[in-house]
C-alpha cells in the first residue's frame, strides 16, 4: 500500500473561493451586519462604533461565538479609551481561549466530523497572542506598569508554547491518519515578537528595571535578525534610544496602528499527494487580507517640528505565519473527514468566523524632549501623500523619569 505525504503549504493550489455569509444553521454571520460599526471605526469614531456594537451584539454573535464577541468588544473598547471595559473583555477572552484549548480535541471528535462552524469558536493563535498586547497598553493607561510588564511577557511565552503545541498536535494527527511519520510538521518562522519586546523595554524602563530593559532590547534585535520573512524592513532607528533617556530630558514614545487584520473566507484547495502527483480537494478557510490605505505616519508638533514613525511589526504577516500552523492540521482533518464521511466540498460547513478589529501594522518612534507640555497631530498619509486620518493630541504632559506613551489608530 502506497503511503502519502501531505506537504501542506508548498503544494497548495487555490482553485475556487467564495465568502460564506449565511447564518442559517451554522455559526457564520453575515459580515454586512457590521457595516455601521465598521464605518464608524474606519472614521475614527470609536465610541460610536462601541455603541452600535453593543446595540446589535445579539445579531452579530451566536452562543458558540463568545470568544469572538469578547475579542471584538475588547479591541473596540480599547480604541475608544474604555480601558477598564477592554481589560475585562480581553481577560475573559483569554480565559475562555485557555478553556477551549483543553476541550478542543474531544469536542471535535464528538462532533462526528460535522462542520467546524458548528463548534464553539476557539480563537486563532494570533488573536490569543495580541490579546496581551492590548491589555499591556490598557494597564499602562491605568498606570499599572507591573501588570503591563506581565502582559508584554505573556506574548512571547505564548509563542514558545505554540511551537510545542503544534508539534504535539501534528504527531497526534499523524497517528489518527495512520501516516506514521509521513506528515510534515513545519516549524514557525515567528517565535519572537519585536512589538512585545519593544513594549517590554518601555515598561521595564518605566519601572526602573535596567536589566529587563537590556534583555528585552537584545531580544528585540534578535527578532529582526532571526525572522527576516516577518521583519523585512529595518529595525526602527529610534529603538536604541529606548535603553536610556539622557538626564534632564523626557522621552515621548508614540505607537501608531494601521490597517485591519485579515478575515477568513471559504475556499476549495487542491492538495498534491507526495509520491503520486495526484490531487485531492478540501473545503477549508483561508485568510483574506484587507488592504490598507496607509503608506506612512508622521507627527507634527505645534512648533512645526515633524517626526516620522517607523515600522516595528507587520501584524498581518504574523497572522498569516501563525495561521499556517493550524491550517496544516485543519486541512489534514478535513481530508480525513472527506474520506470517512464522504462529505464532499461543502463550503457551508467551513468556519469563516474571525475577529474584525485587530490592526495590521504597528509603527513607533521615540523623541527626547525638554520636559513640558506639548500639542501635536499624528497624521496618516496614503501613497499619494494625502492625509487620510489625523489624531490630535492636546496638552500632553511629557515628564522626565516616566513613560510618556501616546497611541493612535487608523483602520483605513
Amino acid at each position: 500500500m502506497k503511503k502519502t505525504k501531505y506537504t501542506v503549504m508548498s503544494a497548495m493550489l487555490l482553485i475556487f473561493s467564495c465568502a460564506n455569509t449565511g447564518a442559517g444553521n451554522n455559526n457564520n454571520i453575515d459580515p454586512s451586519l457590521f457595516k455601521g460599526i465598521d464605518a464608524a471605526a474606519h472614521n475614527g469614531n470609536y465610541q460610536e462604533a462601541v455603541n452600535d456594537f453593543d446595540a446589535n451584539k445579539n445579531k452579530l454573535y451566536t452562543m458558540n461565538s463568545v470568544i469572538l464577541y469578547e475579542l471584538d468588544a475588547g479591541i473596540l473598547n480599547h480604541y475608544a479609551g474604555n480601558h477598564d471595559a477592554s481589560i475585562e473583555f480581553l481577560r475573559e477572552a483569554e480565559r475562555h481561549i485557555e478553556e477551549a484549548y483543553t476541550k478542543s480535541i474531544s469536542k471535535r471528535e464528538a462532533s462526528g466530523f460535522a462542520g467546524d462552524n458548528l463548534l464553539e469558536y476557539e480563537s486563532e493563535d494570533f488573536e490569543d497572542i495580541y490579546v496581551n498586547l492590548f491589555n499591556a497598553l490598557n494597564y499602562y493607561h491605568k498606570d499599572k506598569i507591573e501588570s503591563a510588564v506581565v502582559e508584554a511577557r505573556r506574548i512571547n511565552e505564548k509563542l514558545a508554547f505554540l511551537e510545542n503545541k503544534y508539534s504535539v498536535s501534528s504527531k497526534e494527527m499523524q497517528a489518527r491518519a495512520g501516516q506514521g511519520d509521513n506528515i510534515d510538521y513545519v516549524s514557525s518562522k515567528f517565535a519572537n515578537s519585536a512589538l512585545g519586546r519593544y513594549l517590554g523595554v518601555l515598561f521595564h524602563r518605566a519601572s526602573g528595571n535596567e536589566n529587563g530593559v537590556r534583555v528585552d532590547y537584545d531580544w528585540l534585535k534578535a527578532a529582526f535578525n532571526n525572522a527576516p520573512e516577518i521583519y523585512d524592513f529595518p529595525i526602527p532607528s529610534t529603538a536604541s534610544g529606548e535603553i536610556a533617556v539622557p538626564r534632564g530630558m523626557a522621552r515621548l514614545n508614540v505607537i501608531g496602528f494601521s490597517g485591519l487584520s485579515p478575515v477568513k473566507k471559504a475556499a476549495v484547495v487542491q492538495q498534491q499527494l507526495y509520491d503520486e502527483g495526484n490531487y485531492v480537494s478540501a473545503a477549508v478557510s483561508v485568510l483574506e487580507p484587507r488592504p490598507s490605505l496607509v503608506n506612512r505616519i508622521e507627527i507634527k508638533f505645534d512648533n512645526g517640528q515633524t517626526v516620522k514613525l517607523e515600522k516595528l511589526e507587520n501584524l498581518e504577516a504574523v497572522y498569516n505565519e501563525t495561521y499556517k500552523k493550524k491550517f496544516n492540521l485543519v486541512l489534514i482533518r478535513t481530508l480525513l473527514r472527506n474520506s470517512i464521511m464522504k462529505t464532499g466540498l461543502n463550503l457551508d460547513k467551513v468556519d469563516v468566523r474571525s475577529s474584525r478589529f485587530f490592526p495590521a501594522w504597528a509603527w513607533v518612534t521615540g523623541i527626547n524632549l525638554n520636559p513640558g507640555t506639548y500639542s501635536f497631530v499624528i497624521n496618516y498619509y496614503d501613497s499619494g501623500n494625502q492625509v487620510i486620518h489625523s489624531v490630535k493630541m492636546d496638552n500632553v504632559d511629557v515628564k522626565e523619569g516616566r513613560l510618556n506613551l501616546a497611541e493612535a489608530y487608523c483602520l483605513k
